[in-house]
């Protein structure tokens, strides 16, 4: 039995360094996945925290513009209703899929697994994380208003225009992160 674990170990460690990378990161990120999917979605408090917070905070930042919005939570089990309602004017539905859980859960499997000092890691991270949340707030909020434009519009920003943003933004921080470690370990 050790000598096949053996052979597996050095099988893996055998793998170049970048191509072992990217089968931690997808089996990591497969794992919290499917853990998200059959778990941590059905209990919903992780979900239906992450989704509080980013309606009331869209809702709190869109009442500095527009002063007649407000937010709509009903409960329910295992996951509340959150609408944000610019006036009678128009209404966004925020659900679980809107909070960012698995866009942070990415984009932090991506850091966290790369090489570098873990205290810069953790900050990058965190920061990361943040404009990610700061991006979903904007999201929610362009979204009301795009309602309010033109109806025909909001499909196509909401699946593929802000998707494409986003995971643009995230490509970028991604990126410099690894220039700044090869920058690193070059000095």
């Amino acid at each position: 039995m050790t000598k096949g674990r053996n052979k597996l170990i050095d099988t893996f460690q055998s793998i170049s360094p970048a191509f072992r990378f990217f089968i931690l990161l997808i089996s990591i990120y497969l794992s919290i996945y499917f853990l998200h999917q059959w778990y941590i979605l059905p209990d919903g408090r992780i979900d239906n925290w992450l989704t509080y917070v980013l309606s009331v905070t869209s809702e709190q930042v869109l009442k500095l513009i527009s002063p007649e919005a407000y937010l709509k939570i009903i409960p329910q089990e295992p996951l509340s209703q959150h609408y944000l309602y610019l006036g009678n004017r128009a209404v966004v539905f925020i659900g679980a899929p809107c909070n960012g859980f698995l866009l942070y859960v990415l984009y932090a499997c991506f850091i966290l697994l790369s090489t570098g000092n873990w205290q810069q890691k953790l900050i990058f991270t965190v920061l990361g994380i943040g404009l990610i949340f700061v991006l979903n707030i904007i999201r929610v909020i362009a979204l009301l208003y795009i309602l309010i434009i033109d109806r025909n519009l909001f499909d196509l920003n909401h699946h593929f225009v802000f998707n494409f943003i986003v995971y643009g933004i995230i490509f970028l921080l991604w990126h410099y992160w690894f220039n700044r470690q090869a920058d690193r370990a070059t000095t």
